[in-house]
């Protein structure tokens, strides 16, 4: 009797620390970020952007989303290159009246969630991502993006 409550004791240990080891390991270096995830879950897409340089390489994307609960436009930019790394991220929002939602600074894995209300206006979106060699990879939409 003895020896196997050892044994399920040493199994009860060894199972925690391996589940322990493993949600050490999938923090947010390893979260699958969406912007739905980051803007809300009532959000949905409006469209997005690839943050590319001349030859391709793709450093991010940017997006927009509307939520009809709430009435807002959110937009973040999640970055595919320096994925870990602190680079200057930024994601950007303005509606046509002024209102402005803007985030930046060395981020990891992302820049925003940012927000504006913007009821029967046209919007702009943008972000930029910092690729740490001296060139910043951007967008920024034009007005009649989104209208609305």
């Amino acid at each position: 009797m003895r020896r196997l409550t050892r044994q399920v004791v040493r199994f009860a240990v060894l199972s925690l620390v391996a589940v322990a080891g493993l949600t050490a390991k999938a923090g947010p270096a390893a979260a699958a970020y969406t912007p739905e995830g980051l803007c809300g879950s009532s959000y949905y897409r409006l469209s997005s952007v690839a943050l590319r340089t001349n030859g391709g390489s793709q450093w991010g994307t940017a997006y927009v989303l509307y939520s009809t609960s709430t009435r807002k436009n959110c937009a973040v930019t999640i970055k595919t290159g320096h994925v870990g790394v602190p680079t200057k991220t930024t994601a950007w929002l303005e509606s046509e009246s002024g209102e402005v939602g803007y985030d930046s600074d060395p981020y990891r894995w992302y820049a925003g969630p940012v927000y504006v209300t913007a009821p029967g206006e046209c919007i702009s979106y943008g972000g930029y991502v910092y690729n740490g060699a001296g060139t910043t990879y951007a967008y920024g939409s034009r007005w009649y993006v989104h209208c609305g």
